[in-house]
């Protein structure tokens, strides 16, 4: 048979041999010339073998031909040692020769360089054999990620891999041969659980390709509210406090001595066990209708307000420690004389000096609400009244951000240039300017023209409720319930200065929120996270992400059952865990949830 059969029906039946060849160390044959087989000039085989494990060998077989028609020379050769080595076959001058692995050594893949020749006219000595462990690669697929979504992978507790569409994936580090692989989600998107299938073997042979990795956002019920005595109908965003637990208010339940519930601040540790802390009484000497949620102050006490109660029934700012055992104190009641503030339905925020801001609704000397200082021992002291300047805004209802530079940021519920509400900006002293008022027209303003038919033109409004958060960029960004291309609420940016943009109009439809009441969340992955009281799949509310160009994610439909929520009125936390937490009006057992995502 000629050299070029023997070549073709090795690579039939051995391509990846040859592809994979090995050799080792021993010794072989010295070359010869001019003597034996006739006279004809032969020429020595072999070259070097390096990385082959001790205890290992490799097994040639070694083809020689002469050149000639007749019949090719098979030889034999083993190896067990790395260094040079030579081979038993001698190949005549212009002969041919090909090197074949057929017998690997344990655990090893060798690969065989300069592995044929042709018209050899010296003695061979560049055959390179490099041997390593046999590995296989461990691929699969990634499903169920959203846009802009990354979900991070470990094998074997290492090799991180970021995976960031839904597609195939393959770890950079294969796995030795007979060893083995355990594929786990280092860190899933958020709100999102991804479960990995088929993710573990032992004794691996070959590449593994069904590694599958589901991703879907993933919900549950931390604690069902039960009705009076207990809290419930919760309407304000969680804090997690500095022992690690939620605490938050409702503005019903609670037992002070009658079944009317005036209100409680309530406790949820990480797992789900809830303490009615305090029930408000209505009394002179203590609050009623919580309204807002809470602060924790550098003392580690707990601040927030009430609409109501207190010695003059307009209110209160009130104190709690942290614990099971908390103690409630009262450190101001609203309303003593006309001009003072009146009626807070806004969080306390506590200041870079250490004091605590806020808003009223009503009262000074417009009695269309105020922005107040007090102290963390209750001295209060009105620093802005608004509807005093010409085309202020009136009664606000949105906690208090501080920016950058210092200043505080709101907004208003109406009053502004169309009386639709305003953004504004005071200082710490009271020096307020109004940044920007709702409803101008255009576009580019809170005021959307809506085309019902070619001839029937509709202008709808919006009037933002909700506090301001400050962005990466510097800028600020909330929402406003109604109003937008469709007057469902919209998603909105404005800068220090005022320059105010519409990012996004929620749609009609199941396939969006409608009615956002609360602020958004500047989350660690760099979205604003938010939740809508109406729409989504059942009509029961939803939780939406946006970016800063207005690209909107609908993430999460509430459905209403005892295992979950319904109509989030409050906004987002995230936890320390990384968790995002929140309340929903109804939903659970049927008196509201703290829902986890």
């Amino acid at each position: 048979m000629k050299l070029h059969k023997i070549i073709i029906l090795v690579f039939c039946l051995g391509i990846l041999s040859i592809l994979s060849a090995c050799g080792g160390g021993s010794s072989g044959a010295n070359s010869s010339s001019g003597g034996g087989n006739g006279g004809t000039t032969l020429f020595s085989l072999g070259g070097t073998v390096s990385g082959l494990n001790s205890g290992n060998q490799v097994v040639f077989q070694v083809v020689i031909n002469d050149g000639s028609n007749s019949a090719d020379t098979t030889n034999s050769a083993t190896v067990s040692t790395n260094g040079t080595f030579a081979t038993p076959a001698f190949v005549p001058a212009n002969g041919s020769y090909v090197v074949l692995v057929t017998t690997q050594p344990g655990g090893q893949t060798c690969t065989v360089s300069n592995a044929a020749g042709s018209n050899v006219t010296a003695n061979v000595t560049n055959i390179s054999v490099v041997c390593s462990a046999t590995t296989f690669s461990v691929s699969g697929t990634v499903s169920g990620l959203l846009a802009g979504q990354q979900v991070t992978l470990l094998n074997n507790y290492a090799d991180p891999l970021n995976v960031s569409s839904n597609s195939t994936f393959k770890f950079v580090t294969p796995v030795a041969s007979g060893g083995g692989y355990h594929v786990t989600v280092k860190t899933a998107p958020l709100m999102t659980t991804c479960t990995v299938t088929y993710g573990s073997g032992s004794n691996v042979s070959a590449n593994i390709v069904n590694v599958n990795v589901s991703c879907a956002v993933s919900e549950s019920v931390l604690y069902s509210f039960k009705g009076f005595p207990d809290a419930y109908d919760p309407q304000v965003k969680l804090i997690q406090a500095g022992d690690g637990n939620f605490y938050g208010t409702t503005g019903l339940g609670g037992n002070a001595g009658d079944s009317l519930g005036r209100g409680a601040v309530f406790m949820v540790t990480p797992l789900g066990a809830e303490t009615v802390l305090h029930s408000f009484s209505g009394s002179t000497s203590d609050g009623s209708c919580p309204q807002a949620g809470l602060v924790q102050g550098t003392n580690g006490n707990l601040y927030g307000t009430t609409c109501l109660g207190g010695q003059y029934n307009y209110g209160t700012v009130y104190s709690l420690t942290l614990g099971t055992n908390s103690t409630e104190t009262l450190l101001y009641s609203f309303g003593s004389v006309a001009s003072q503030g009146r009626n807070p339905y806004a969080e306390l925020i506590q200041a870079s000096d250490g004091n605590f801001y806020g808003t009223t609704t009503a009262g000074g000397t417009t009695d269309q609400g105020t922005f107040f200082q007090i102290t963390p021992a209750g001295v209060e002291t009105v620093l802005h009244t608004f509807g005093e300047l010409t085309g202020d805004g009136h009664y606000p209802h949105a906690t208090l951000v501080q920016g950058s530079d210092g200043n505080f940021y709101g907004t208003t519920y109406s009053g502004g240039a169309s009386n639709n509400g305003t953004v504004y900006v005071v200082t710490a002293s009271g020096q307020e300017t109004l940044l920007h008022s709702f409803g101008g027209s255009g576009a580019a303003d809170g005021s959307m023209t809506v085309t019902t038919a070619p001839s029937n033109q509709q202008t709808v409004w919006i009037n933002p409720s909700a506090t301001l958060v400050q962005g990466l960029d510097g800028n600020f960004y909330g929402t406003t319930p109604s109003g937008g291309a469709y007057n469902n609420g919209t998603v909105f940016m404005i800068t220090p200065t005022g320059t105010e943009k519409v990012l996004y109009s929620f749609a009609p439809g199941t396939a969006d929120g409608q009615g956002p009441q609360a602020g958004l969340l500047l989350a660690s992955d760099g979205y604003f996270y938010g939740t809508t009281v109406n729409g989504g799949k059942n009509g029961l509310g939803a939780v939406f992400r946006i970016d800063t160009a207005g690209h909107e994610t609908l993430m999460y439909s509430f459905n209403g059952s005892p295992n979950d929520g319904a109509y989030p009125y409050a906004s987002l936390t995230q936890g320390a865990d990384g968790h995002l937490y929140t309340t929903t009006y109804q939903g659970g057992t049927g008196y509201g949830a703290v829902v986890k995502f």
